[in-house]
């Protein structure tokens, strides 16, 4: 089996057999770190990978490509020497190449892989890259792939001291080569290693930004003009150089200074991270970039000082993770410091300050998480079994294939009701196979017991739920596939339309909201759910069975929309600007404290700010004036786009490369992110809002469309964001003020001033149900873990919770 971790800067493999763990060597440079690069061979065939790549990239920088972690899971391609490939393509390339070394040394075919990634690809909500990181095991040959959080690898590699044992809860502190990665580990009684809550991450924030701060400090301190010889003749140099020849011979001149440009870079970053490693055993460092420079020098101390707020943002960022669980620093069993950077005196001395204990270190730090993922994969699954049942508690088991499947996310809580055939948890097997698991078909009931935690392994001989009452049937099972599925297991079925009656909608829950409701989001993973309007700040409504519990998360003014980041750890809220006396119009607010974490003072007010699905951007739009984008994670403006008219409807495709607005003037527009274009798409009327699937391929708007005579149409126009295709039309007669599809992408759902909510299937576009109300119907949400679970909201407070049935 080959163990693989693909970090930023660097790959690591070993081969695990049953004579033990062998670290893998590159064959072209002999050493342990295979360089995390890719580059188009001479040829134009396929990709190098490693240190063929970086010696490729000097002749043909274009050609070259690292840091492609950022663009696993994404739509758009990525250029590499004049073609397109997939971010994944790039992984696939390392991991073939550390698999033909694996092969080499077992003298055998290696089919199997267990692939460490970062922990938030594994925590929380449904992350499109661990199905990218999957399909780049498959296209390297690797048809069996097992992840494992890089947080719990590192935690299991060896140790400079004692080992963490049982009951311990360790933080992580991964200061790697393009980001910083925090997670919490937690070391079960019975041996099972995992996470714990969710993993955080901030981007830009790694060894090549420090590289590139020193980068930056060395070209200050060159004379100018230093760098042109670097080309030899600077632009001069270029082809066709000299006298001004043509339009032809500017645009090769420009390639070239292009060409140029990316090489001193190049240069500056090696000579940069040259620096940086000497630091890391010296008080200090001195180099010459070039013949004639002057020698530049920098210090620990001065490093220190240069690093400072990047620094400070990780400490901060580990932290809010810590409150985040309820978890205090002194109930820490340690901290680990891994990635390379971690190895700095002031990095330590700084950790040892903030969490009140000098951070622990792995034996190996270079080869900590490639170590412990093959520690991982020998511990094998704890095995878990409840009590003996009693008369009133039913264990359940389904038949899962051989060697089982590992839990991805539980679709239920303790205490929670279900209905028959609902689905309850999500694993995916060795193959890559994705298994739901489903409620009796024919009785409902109540869930008393989980009896295992997200990435362990389930067999068909446990029961990893108990359910009350007794007696039920053996549950059912179906089977879904990635978006490149592998064949499907014997002996199952795919999921399909019932053919049981339909049952009508039920009312699960009421809950009021005290005023007008506006708006509505459920917390991801967090069965509860927010609602917005009228009132002074964002209520939270929890929805486990029970008296109703409600909270409150001041934002300083009427709230008017909200939404949840991907991992349900941050909310956003909108005010609508300066006439409601509020000094904050957008603000994002950690869910566990309600506190305020980060403002953005949106000079126009805001009527409805979203998360990019990666939560790293906020978009915001109001009555007038752009809609922006800001950084989530320091609150820098980095985009804006103008519209002629107000913008009520905003969202994100899936993906995060689109956002799509809705505009007063009658238009769709569909802002690509990347090449940064704007389509614009005709809504037949006023666009209002919008929502798009999650499985991407719908883009819904809500229009309001005035005929000649007064007569009134309020249609829904269907589209392919990704052509701009119009689908369907579905006409309503009055306002339609909300919209939203289900989790599973099967059902649209919209509601009206008629108060009506009226449920469409998606693909015919039939309506399958009515769901009437007392009041007209101003926002409704579906729940991101439950495809049935739907929430309405009436201008006059009260909050419904919904049932849909299946088919």
């Amino acid at each position: 089996m080959l163990v693989a971790d693909i970090g930023s800067a660097y790959a690591r493999g070993a081969l695990v057999t049953g004579d033990g763990v062998t670290v893998l060597r590159e064959p072209s440079s002999g050493s342990r770190l295979w360089p995390s690069a890719v580059a188009l061979d001479a040829d134009g065939g396929g990709l190098l990978a490693g240190t063929p790549a970086l010696h490729r990239r000097r002749l043909d920088p274009e050609a070259y490509r690292h840091d492609f972690h950022r663009d696993l899971g994404r739509t758009h391609p990525l250029w590499i020497g004049g073609r397109e490939f997939p971010g994944r393509s790039c992984v696939a390339a390392l991991l073939a190449a550390l698999r033909a070394e694996a092969e080499r040394l077992a003298g055998t075919r290696v089919h199997s892989v267990v692939l460490a990634c970062p922990g938030h690809y594994l925590s929380g909500a449904s992350d499109p890259r661990r199905n990218a990181l999957r399909r780049a095991a498959r296209e390297a040959g690797l048809t069996q792939t097992s992840l494992v959080p890089s947080p719990v690898a590192a935690a299991l590699a060896p140790l400079d001291g004692p080992p963490f044992g049982p009951g311990d809860t360790v933080l992580v502190y991964d200061l790697g080569g393009g980001t910083f990665d925090t997670a919490l580990v937690y070391f079960h009684p019975g041996g099972e290693v995992g996470l714990k809550g969710y993993a955080m991450t901030l981007d830009f924030h790694g060894g090549a930004d420090v590289d590139a701060l020193i980068a930056a400090d060395v070209r200050a301190g060159l004379p100018d003009g230093l760098l042109d010889s670097f080309s030899g003749a600077g632009a001069a140099g270029a082809p066709h150089g000299g006298a001004d020849t043509g339009d032809a011979n500017a645009a090769d001149t420009g390639v070239a200074e292009a060409v140029v440009a990316a090489q001193v870079g190049q240069f500056l970053a090696e000579f940069a991270r040259g620096i940086k490693h000497r630091l890391s055993s010296a008080e200090e460092a001195s180099d010459v970039l070039l013949p004639g420079a002057p020698p530049y020098t920098l210090s620990r101390e001065g490093l220190a000082e240069m690093t400072a707020e990047l620094l400070a943002a990780t400490v901060a960022c580990a932290r809010r993770l810590l409150e985040a669980d309820g978890t205090a620093p002194e109930d820490l069993a340690g901290v680990l410091a891994t990635g390379g950077l971690s190895r700095l005196p002031f990095v330590t001395d700084r950790l040892a300050t903030a969490f009140g204990t000098p951070p622990r270190r792995s034996r190996d730090a270079q080869l900590a998480v490639v170590t412990g993922a093959a520690v991982w994969r020998g511990r094998g699954a704890r095995r878990l079994r409840p009590a003996v049942p009693g008369a009133d508690r039913t264990p359940l088991a389904w038949p899962l294939p051989p060697g089982g499947a590992r839990l991805e996310r539980w679709l239920t809580v303790p205490g929670a009701r279900f209905r028959p055939g609902q689905p309850l948890a999500l694993l995916r097997d060795a193959d890559g196979a994705q298994w739901r698991l489903e409620a009796p078909a024919f009785s409902s009931g109540l869930v008393l017991g989980l009896h295992a935690k997200p990435g362990q392994l389930v067999t068909a001989d446990e029961w990893p739920v108990t359910v009350g009452p007794a007696p039920v049937p053996v549950p059912q099972m179906r089977t879904t596939h990635p978006a490149d599925p592998p064949k499907a297991p014997a002996g199952t079925a795919a999921a399909g339309p019932s053919s049981e009656p339909t049952a009508p909608p039920r009312v699960l829950q009421r809950r009021e909201h005290g005023d007008r409701v506006q708006w509505i989001a459920f917390r991801p993973g967090g069965f509860e759910l927010a609602t917005a309007g009228g009132v002074t700040g964002v209520r939270v409504h929890g929805l486990r069975m029970g008296p109703p519990v409600r909270r409150d998360i001041v934002t300083g003014g009427e709230a008017v929309s909200v939404a949840y980041r991907a991992d349900g750890r941050l909310l956003c809220g909108t005010v609508p600007g300066p006439a409601s006396g509020a000094a904050v119009t957008v603000g994002l607010y950690d869910t566990g404290s309600g506190e305020l974490v980060r403002a953005f003072n949106r000079p126009e007010g805001a009527r409805q700010a979203v998360f990019s699905p990666d939560g790293l951007i906020v978009a915001a739009s109001g009555g007038k004036g752009p809609v922006r984008l800001y950084q989530a994670e320091t609150g820098a403006l980095l985009q804006g786009f103008p519209h002629p008219g107000m913008v009520r409807g905003l969202v994100f495709t899936p993906d995060g490369q689109t956002l799509a607005t809705a505009c007063a003037d009658g238009t769709v527009r569909l802002h690509d992110l990347v090449p940064g274009r704007t389509r614009h798409l005709v809504a037949g009327g006023e666009a209002r809002w919008l929502a798009v699937s999650p499985d991407g391929r719908w883009l819904a708007a809500a229009a309001r469309h005035e005929h000649p005579g007064g007569r009134v149409t309020c249609p829904v126009m269907v589209y392919r964001p990704d052509t701009g295709e119009l689908v369907a039309k579905i006409v309503h007669t009055a306002a339609v003020d909300c919209l939203a599809f289900s989790a599973d992408s099967s059902l649209l759902a919209t509601g009206s001033g008629d108060r009506r909510v009226r449920i469409h299937s998606t693909g015919d576009w039939v309506r399958r149900h009515e769901l009437p109300h007392d009041h007209p119907v101003w926002a409704l949400a579906f729940s991101p873990d439950d495809a049935s679970l739907l929430a309405t909201g009436t201008d006059t407070g009260t909050v419904t919770l919904w049932s849909l049935p299946d088919g």
